[in-house]
């Protein structure tokens, strides 16, 4: 069950309930899914034998050499943010395709933070990855 809260000004929030099932939510650090057969093994038989709807999914090491249909999982959506300028990171979610899902861009993205916001109908799906390089302030943390 997902719960709406949605706040006025000045006034108390209104709650509903949406009368839909919460999605099955499936995280992986999968440490390169652009290796050979490396969704197959990693991703596939899991989202399949659980009857995943979501994977959020960090380091899939996808490039843009990496085309969508190459790393694609059938039944699922992908949508993707790969890191630019270095190796390895990048994040993704693969949504089954019963959901319509989409990237959701806000003003104060910074490529530099691997972030990948989605809404998933009224739910929001927010997937980051932080290379132990990066140590970041509460303040950077509170602007993602």
């Amino acid at each position: 069950m997902l719960v709406h809260v949605e706040r006025q000004q000045c006034t108390r929030p209104v709650i509903s309930v949406i009368a839909q099932p919460t999605p099955s939510l499936y995280v992986i650090d999968a440490a390169a899914l652009s290796k050979p057969h490396a969704i197959e093994q990693y991703v596939v038989c899991d989202l399949h034998n659980y009857d995943i709807d979501i994977a959020a999914v960090t380091e899939t090491h996808f490039k843009a050499k990496h085309s969508d249909s190459i790393v694609a999982i059938p039944d699922y959506t992908l949508l993707r943010r790969d890191r630019i300028r270095r190796r390895g990171g990048g994040v993704a979610v693969y949504v089954r395709t019963t959901l319509k899902a989409e990237i959701w861009h806000y003003s104060c993205d910074n490529r530099v933070f691997e972030l990948l916001w989605v809404t998933i109908g009224e739910l929001f799906v927010g997937v980051v990855y932080q290379a132990t390089i990066w140590i970041l302030s509460s303040t950077t943390l509170k602007q993602l």
